[in-house]
């Protein structure tokens, strides 16, 4: 039997292969839909209100949002999830549509109704998207689809464009957007009134040097400098003209530049002159208050993260680190200068500690679902260092210690979008009392007062922000400052006061307010930013923001040196300003009708069929059409599509399904086509027509067990590939001794296929080259048990570790593999199936039947160079890769094949052409021990 079966084979598995994918809500939801004029919105039953509201929210913003770009030209499909306990939302092509977790966030970082803001930021998304779909991009989509439209867009629009125009949006519109915090430009702030500018391509790309923010706040100062100087249609302009000279790579800064006379590092450099001015402004005459640094921080030319101070009883402090070299992690720090790291630790909002205990919720997915998850709480006891998991699968946040450590106080927002102050057991978990919020009211924060008989929480309302009190015996609340839209947040009793953070100058610092007479004042006065405080005897713990990163600072708590409210002067820098009159001329009412949409069932079996993008292949001589299908929520992956081959003059159909609405990801793919060929058979030309018909069904099941700074996971599979051959008439070769070859091709072949892959690898750092510590085992069984002309087995083992360098950032990896052939010949044709190992550098693929293979790669950065030479490339990191490979293979009546190279490859992480993900290539050159000769080659690697 030729290789045309195996080739055939593979190309069946390459059509419906890859990771099993598990970003699906669990089944047994009831899903419903309602369809307005412009939107298609499908959720759970269970929030059928939130629903309509949400429905009617976006039907109010449609036009404001869509103003100075283009609405969407087709109905948008939405999806609500209420089974993710993470606050998210996001926008996606292939198929176009926006999903929303219901799930509002703890932290200060966005304010207001959480799909109100949805509604604005994502929308504008959709109109971003759908505005390019011109020109050059347009083209794209014709050939492609929705794919080819979005790989695009992305690959021609800088990512600070798409989120920072959306950033501006949701500022223009509302009365809580990002560009009014304070707390958003505090990076960019800094660096600039320290002097330290970096290049436009540096704040583009990032850095693993010095720390560098999002494109949210890069992009949202340059789109707002463009309209601001250049006037709202200008971003519609710019749009318009990459998109139809989207052939060229640099066409978004070619357009910029023919629009308002800067390129995108041009624009940048202009955008940094203003804002500079505009913060040394907003300094000047600031009075601030003194302040003493904490010993233990360890500074150094690496940016760091101190932050979430907690006084503990013997002096020392509790604290969280995270920075370019660190990964989260809880550390102590103690008066004599000595820091001890407790342990690294994973939270969805940093952590409160009291009565002996740190307190903290960690995200939990579910093995299975990707879109189900849970917070939990974690416990650590602070002087034993016993870390113990308290709930499980719940959806509690910000949990709070009592102070004597006994109870804690936690948020439970679920599913049903109620939320509720809960208050639990810390040695069992067992759930004490239970206080619903009223209707609309959604609580952050909570802080126990020092006597343990109140909670203070942050109130978000219809009216804004405010700070409640509420009993811890009875649920009573009593607001205690007036509404504000300012973001306000992480309230701490003192006393007859009660410390939170706010903006409320324009520099986000602690205020207090008088219980008792609702007198308010600022006690900290600090040039960038003072939050999170902690009381620690008569003075006061918080982080200070400084150009590298956080630190722990204390002061004396006297509210005889507080400033009174009245008095403060108010330095907010408006940048924003100017949006408002080009987009709605003030905040978006959000008083929307409550119309009543008619409310169907939305079955997501019967919806499986969207087809999204399509594809034309010209690769003489095979050409083809492929139609590409994704449902909604991720249920189901479709391709099909015919091809044909000019050289034979002959079509085939292929097409394959996976299904991932249950437990396991069912996968089946098929093809089935005409072959032909020519030959010269003793001087005579002839032909030869066949059929070739493939199939393969497999079943696979991912599990992620990650917990915490760990990622833990299992994938199971197996699978059948059939691949049958007929019709060949001509025989080529004749029959061997024994009468088995086949000599015109006919035949089948199916060989099963098991897979089993556990791994398990700690959160790295950003600088780290790989996961400091980690494990895989893989395993795979391939043989052919049905009957067939072909037979083989292959059996296949491979274990990796890692573990941390001898210096930070280094990585030490070291893995070894196992495999055995036996391409039997006793009743059918011997088969040799593909290797799952790694074969050792230097050398090129030989079959042994018998393969031992183990290696030691150690990894270390060399270089951090920021260095780019215009847009053309910009290099990030060099890093070198020393490794050891050994390999020996063994056959029958053979000698045994040692196979050692030693060497070393030499890579860069850059960005060629401003593309959004960087390469990872360089050379490696191995030496040969068995050849005593040395080879060099090309290597890259996948990031």
């Amino acid at each position: 039997m030729r290789t045309t079966r195996v080739l055939t084979a593979v190309g069946l598995a390459a059509l419906i292969a890859g990771p099993a994918f598990a970003q699906q809500s669990p089944p047994g939801l009831d899903w419903r839909r309602i369809r307005t004029e412009r939107f298609n919105v499908i959720f759970p039953a269970r929030i059928t209100s939130d629903a309509q509201r949400v429905a009617n929210t976006l039907e109010h913003i449609y036009g404001p949002v869509s103003k100075t770009l283009k609405g969407p030209e087709k109905p948008v499909d939405v999806v609500l999830m209420n089974q993710v306990a993470e606050a998210n939302g996001f926008v996606a092509m292939a198929p176009r549509r926006t999903v929303w977790f219901s799930t509002p966030p703890q932290g200060t970082g966005l304010s207001g109704e959480w799909y109100q803001l949805l509604a604005v930021h994502e929308m504008r998304h959709v109109v971003q998207n759908d505005r390019l779909r011109r020109g050059f991009i347009r083209l794209a989509w014709l050939l492609s689809g929705e794919f080819g439209q979005s790989a695009m867009s992305h690959l021609l629009v800088p990512s600070w464009f798409w989120e920072g125009d959306a950033v501006g949006i949701e500022t223009a519109l509302s009365t809580t957007g990002r560009g009014r915090m304070p707390r958003f430009d505090l990076d960019i702030r800094a660096l600039l009134l320290d002097g330290r500018r970096y290049s436009y391509y540096k704040a583009l790309h990032r850095s693993y040097r010095d720390w560098y923010p999002s494109h949210y706040p890069l992009g949202y100062f340059l789109t707002t400098y463009v309209r601001r100087h250049h006037g709202a249609g200008t971003w519609d302009r710019v749009l318009g003209r990459t998109a139809w000279w989207g052939f060229h790579p640099f066409s978004f800064s070619r357009a910029l530049r023919k629009h308002t006379g800067a390129s995108a590092a041009g624009t940048y450099e202009r955008a940094m002159d203003e804002l500079t001015g505009l913060w040394q402004a907003q300094q000047e005459g600031l009075a601030t208050t003194p302040l003493r640094v904490l010993p233990g921080q360890s500074r150094s030319d690496i940016w760091t993260n101190y932050s979430y101070p907690h006084p503990l009883p013997d002096g020392s402090v509790l604290a969280s680190k995270v920075g370019l070299a660190d990964p989260p992690t809880l550390v102590r720090l103690h008066p004599d200068g000595r820091q001890e790291r407790l342990r690294q630790y994973s939270s969805l909002g940093g952590f409160r500690a009291g009565g002996g205990i740190a307190a903290w919720n960690r995200r939990t997915p579910d093995p299975r679902w990707g879109f189900r998850s849970y917070s939990d709480i974690m416990v650590l006891e602070i002087d034993s260092g016993r870390t113990r998991q308290l709930t499980r699968k719940a959806r509690l946040f910000a949990p709070a210690p009592s102070p004597d450590g006994a109870r804690l106080a936690a948020v439970e927002f679920g599913p049903d979008r109620r939320c509720h102050l809960v208050l639990l057991e810390t040695a069992t978990g067992a759930e004490q009392a239970r206080f619903p919020a009223p209707d609309g009211v959604f609580w952050r924060r909570p802080a126990w007062s020092e006597d343990g008989r109140h909670i203070a929480v942050v109130r978000q309302d219809e009216a804004g922000n405010t700070l409640e009190r509420i009993d811890a015996a009875d649920g009573r609340g009593e607001i205690v400052l007036p509404h504000t839209h300012d973001v306000i947040g992480w309230p701490v009793f003192r006393g007859p006061y009660l410390l939170f953070d706010s903006p409320r100058s324009g520099i986000d610092n602690i205020h207090a307010v008088h219980l008792a007479s609702g007198a308010r004042y600022r006690v900290t006065s600090r040039p960038l930013a003072a939050t999170r405080a902690a009381v620690a005897g008569d003075s006061l713990l918080f982080q200070e923001y400084t150009v590298d990163g956080y630190r722990i600072a204390a002061m004396a708590l006297d509210p005889a040196a507080w400033t009174p409210a009245e008095q403060v002067e108010d330095r907010k820098v408006r940048y924003f300003e100017p949006l408002i009159d080009q987009e709605h001329g003030g905040p978006l009412s959000m008083d929307i009708p409550p119309r009543s949409w008619p409310v169907s069932d939305y079955r997501p079996l019967a919806n499986l069929l969207k087809v999204h993008s399509w594809s034309f292949s010209t690769l003489p001589p095979l050409h083809s059409l492929t139609l590409t299908s994704r449902d909604l929520l991720d249920l189901s992956s479709m391709s099909g599509g015919v091809e044909y081959n000019s050289n034979e003059s002959a079509f085939s159909a292929l097409g394959g399904l996976r299904l991932a609405a249950w437990y396991p990801v069912l996968s089946v793919g098929g093809r089935w086509g005409e072959r032909a060929s020519e030959y010269e058979i003793d001087g005579e030309k002839t032909s030869d027509k066949w059929t070739e018909k493939s199939l393969l069904l497999g079943a696979q099941l991912p599990l992620d067990f990650s917990r915490g700074p760990w990622r833990s996971f299992v994938q199971m599979g197996a699978g059948v590939e059939w691949t049958d051959i007929s019709g060949q008439a001509i025989e080529l070769y004749p029959p061997d001794a024994d009468g088995l070859w086949d000599g015109n091709g006919n035949g089948r072949f199916a060989p099963l296929t098991y897979r089993l892959a556990l791994g398990r690898l700690r959160q790295p750092a950003s600088r780290d080259l790989a996961p400091p510590w980690g494990q895989r085992l893989q395993l795979a069984l391939r043989h052919t048990p049905l009957a067939g002309d072909y037979d083989g087995t292959l059996l296949s083992g491979r274990l990796v570790f890692r573990f941390p360098g001898l210096a930070a950032h280094h990585s030490l990896r070291l893995d070894g593999g196992y495999e055995w052939q036996d391409p039997s010949a006793d009743d059918a044709l011997p088969y040799r199936f593909a290797s799952e190992l790694p074969f050792v550098r230097g050398y090129g693929y030989r079959f042994h039947r018998r393969f031992l293979q183990g290696g030691a790669n150690y990894a270390l950065p060399l270089l951090y160079p920021d260095w780019n030479l215009g847009a053309l490339v910009y290099v990030k990191r060099l890093k070198v890769n020393l490794f050891y490979d050994y390999g020996r293979g063994e056959d029958d009546s053979l000698p045994a094949r040692v196979y050692q190279s030693a060497g070393g490859e030499l890579t860069a992480d850059f960005h060629p052409f401003s593309l959004p993900i960087p390469l990872d290539m360089g050379v490696r050159c191995a030496y040969r021990f068995e050849e005593e000769d040395s080879r060099c080659e090309a290597v890259v690697n996948l990031q």
